[in-house]
């Protein structure tokens, strides 16, 4: 079923193909008229699809997101001779895109004052970096402006003498309509080009200090993570408050903690600035962030939002009782506490009760629970466990294995067999050999998520619902989101 409107073909008006599952070939067909003009050089390839050296994600106009355009557009600019890329080009002078939606961002030149409107435009732009191309509805207001305001070759000298220099002022020309100065006000100050390039980025985004972790961030290549601690620079150069922002952005940022973010050591990465700054903020010190440092599980970033919402609130709690027991504890002890106390939290949260705490505990109780808790991984088979045969049980026929885009090997592999189940808690340190007696009886199936042949993920699913109960990492730790997006993956293909 076709219908033509605004102009444009439409295919299967009443139930839309997702972007992800079109080809190649259906895109070019489907263009829209800039599109196929930028085209004609790839016309040499064939009908049913782009070679893969005409369709390639480093220079394509129809491939990635808003954020992936947005960063080769602005790398043709500084890789250019005159200031005008290729691409660039393309947009200013040829026209025939849709008419540009006009960007609510503040001008380049004037200090932005009011906060909420600094954060909700700020907010808006980073959405739309994230978001599926958007190029042809902003990017051209950019190149406007970028191409006509300013003389780039300032810049792409810099960008030359490093590979920091040329990621750092690659995000610069991103985040171009943020600047609260003009580029031919600055004049270059130190010896070597990271001095020369740490001084650009404070005279184009900043009217304040901001804390040293954040102006690194401008310097390594851009990625979707990273956009949030670019927002962090600019919000904090310009003044703002970061607990104020929070709420365009979702994340989670207690009114004081902005303080502690200029207190952390300078050679700490963004997320350990974070948790240091929130160590600090419960009433903690450098023995308790070391100490969460060493348990992977709870080297978290406290401002971003979690899947398991009660976590956060487990996990002050027990940054609090660490710092109630500082003096009782060795390093090595406290690791072991940690990890207990995730066991307990998961296991409550698993059987839908009261949410557990340390908080009211002794230090001599916790130990002494911790070592039967050590004692049921490590040695499932002794005296007093969960079973002293082993069993068996039939599968579910839910093993697959899959390449991802880096050429990783990825495979989900269901444990039919207490010795299966004891190896991966050994593994993985966890007491899922436990739950052999639930596997046999056919109230629960436990799934092995691993890539490159290294476990990665613990994953128990209920057969009857197929909903997944949870998945845990080593240690009880929540999957990191490369090993979620493989997950869901999984479930999508096999599971559901």
């Amino acid at each position: 079923m076709k219908q033509n409107r605004y102009g444009q073909w439409i295919v299967n008006w009443h139930r839309p193909y997702d972007h992800s599952q079109l080809s190649r070939g259906y895109l070019r067909c489907r263009a829209t008229a800039w599109q196929r003009e930028y085209a004609d050089d790839c016309m040499a390839c064939d009908d049913e699809g782009y070679d893969d050296a005409c369709y390639d994600n480093e220079w394509s106009p129809f491939a990635g997101d808003g954020l992936t355009f947005a960063c080769y557009a602005a790398r043709e600019l500084l890789e250019r001779e005159a200031p005008r890329g290729q691409l660039w080009q393309f947009f200013v002078e040829r026209g025939g895109w849709p008419a540009p939606v006009a960007m609510q961002c503040p001008d380049p030149v004037e200090p932005v004052v009011s906060s909420a409107q600094l954060a909700q435009q700020l907010a808006n732009y980073r959405r739309q970096l994230l978001g599926p191309r958007v190029t042809a509805e902003w990017l051209p207001v950019v190149a406007r402006q970028t191409i006509a305001a300013t003389d780039l070759r300032p810049l792409q000298a810099l960008a030359a003498r490093s590979a920091q220099g040329r990621a750092a002022l690659l995000n610069l020309l991103v985040f171009r309509p943020y600047w609260v100065r003009s580029l031919s006000s600055w004049e270059p100050q130190g010896s070597s080009s990271r001095d020369q390039i740490a001084t650009l980025i404070t005279h184009l985004l900043a009217a304040y200090p901001v804390p040293p972790f954040l102006s690194r961030e401008w310097m390594s290549e851009l990625e979707p993570h990273r956009l949030k601690w670019l927002c962090w620079a600019i919000l904090l150069g310009q003044g703002q408050s970061l607990h104020q922002a929070a709420r365009y952005f979702g994340w989670e940022l207690p009114r004081r903690l902005q303080h502690y973010l200029y207190t952390a050591p300078p050679q700490a990465t963004a997320l350990e600035t974070c948790l240091y700054a929130e160590v600090l903020r419960l009433g903690g010190s450098v023995v308790e962030f070391r100490r969460l440092r060493l348990a992977a599980p709870f080297a978290i970033d406290p401002t971003e939002p979690l899947a398991d919402r009660h976590f956060l609130a487990f996990w002050r709690s027990s940054v609090l009782w660490l710092i109630q027991h500082r003096q009782e504890l060795s390093d090595q002890q406290a690791q072991l506490v940690l990890f207990w106390a995730l066991h307990q939290h998961t296991e409550a949260l698993r059987n839908q009760g009261r949410p557990f705490t340390l908080i009211g505990r002794s230090v001599q109780r916790v130990l002494a629970a911790d070592r039967v808790y050590q004692g049921s991984y490590q040695n499932p088979y002794g005296a007093g466990r969960a079973f002293v045969a082993p069993q068996r049980w039939m599968g579910h026929g839910w093993d697959w294995s899959w390449e991802d885009a880096e050429r990783n090997q990825w495979s989900a592999t269901e444990l039919t067999s207490s010795e299966e189940l004891a190896a991966e808690g050994q593994a993985m340190h966890h007491c899922v050999a436990s739950y052999a007696g639930h596997c046999a009886a056919g109230m629960a199936a436990i799934v092995s998520l691993c890539c490159n042949g290294e476990r990665r993920v613990t994953v128990e699913i209920h057969p009857l619902t197929r909903r997944v109960v949870q998945a845990r990492g080593p240690y009880n730790g929540n999957p990191s989101v490369e090993d979620q997006a493989a997950l869901d993956r999984w479930l999508r293909t096999i599971v559901v």
